[in-house]
């Protein structure tokens, strides 16, 4: 015989748990393509940490790493022309996401098919702004660099244009740029130019008879001058040197004032144009020497802008076709 005593005792036990319903992330690659020079290639994704994550090329399972805050290495092989490469990520709970990856292989380098400003252009703007448009058919530009006498400017990339605006501080004369566009695979394309600056302006003040001449901002030279009488005003504008004549031949130009004036009149002493005279684009106005130097300071001409024999000269010297002439 025996006896059984049951002595009545409870278990408890806790524990916790999470609900995941979230597919983890995959952070894209940059616009979707991984580009490459070669068959075999290094990259990385990223997404979150502690995930698995997969990328199968063409059907083949590739390497997968992971490094350190959610970054993977992911090791490309056997890559001839454009692939899909899928690369998925899948957390404890079951959750997956998926990114479809074009990867390309590009052997060749961006071609930079146009420059400004152009070995022919003057750049008369205080501010440079340098544009090269490029063609890239397999992948995309990566980055751009702009270098103008040895120093390095990073260039903005829009569409098939890099541009780096504004440059200023360039002094009067040529630069030697280079323009480097750098594609998605590595590959450089280059092409190297020359341009010129030329930040001189004359402005012309007819209140004060004056011509100023400016050089970088910088007053270089000041002139006494004749301008317009009242019934034959210099014109106000902006305007620019169309032509630079050296001891040029004055033509009549059939107005009132010349009817009694010979047809044209060589150069030499009594010259209206003096020996140098420099047209702008306003009719029949020129910048020239007179020998009337009498009239400096005062409203004399037909509106021409008069300056002394030798001043005349000398400013012929230091302008030429395009520089701008601003009357006030």
């Amino acid at each position: 015989d025996y006896s059984v005593f049951l002595v009545p005792r409870s278990i408890q036990f806790s524990w916790g748990f999470n609900v995941d319903t979230v597919a983890p992330d995959i952070f894209p690659v940059d616009k979707g393509i991984v580009a490459t020079a070669e068959s075999d290639h290094v990259f990385t994704v990223n997404a979150e940490p502690g995930v698995e994550v997969k990328a199968v090329l063409a059907g083949t399972r590739l390497e997968v790493k992971e490094l350190v805050g959610g970054e993977y290495q992911v090791n490309l092989t056997g890559v001839e022309s454009e692939h899909e490469l899928v690369v998925s990520a899948s957390d404890l709970a079951g959750n997956i996401s998926e990114q479809a990856i074009t990867v390309v292989r590009d052997n060749a380098p961006p071609v930079v098919e146009m420059v400004f400003p152009t070995s022919a252009d003057v750049v008369r703007d205080t501010g440079v702004t340098v544009v090269a448009r490029f063609t890239e058919r397999e992948s995309f530009i990566r980055n751009g660099i702009v270098t103008i006498d040895g120093i390095e400017h990073q260039a903005v990339i829009s569409g098939d244009t890099v541009v780096v605006p504004g440059l200023s501080g360039l002094k009067d004369g040529d630069h030697v740029t280079k323009v480097e566009v750098e594609d998605a695979a590595g590959n450089v394309g280059t092409k190297e130019f020359t341009f010129q600056t030329d930040s001189r302006k004359i402005i012309i003040n007819r209140a004060e008879r004056r011509l100023y001449l400016y050089q970088d901002g910088a007053l270089l030279k000041t002139y006494g001058i004749a301008v317009g009488m009242a019934r034959y005003p210099t014109p106000r504008g902006n305007f620019e040197i169309t032509a630079m004549r050296y001891r040029p031949t004055w033509r009549n130009p059939g107005s009132s004032w010349g009817e009694s004036m010979p047809d044209s009149i060589g150069p030499g002493p009594g010259n209206p144009l003096g020996t140098r005279a420099m047209n702008i684009n306003a009719n029949a106005i020129r910048i020239h020497g007179t020998y009337a130097s009498g009239s400096i300071g005062t409203a004399a001409s037909h509106g021409c802008i008069r300056m002394r024999i030798s001043e005349s000269e000398e400013l012929f010297e230091l302008v030429g076709v395009g520089t701008p002439v601003i009357i006030q």
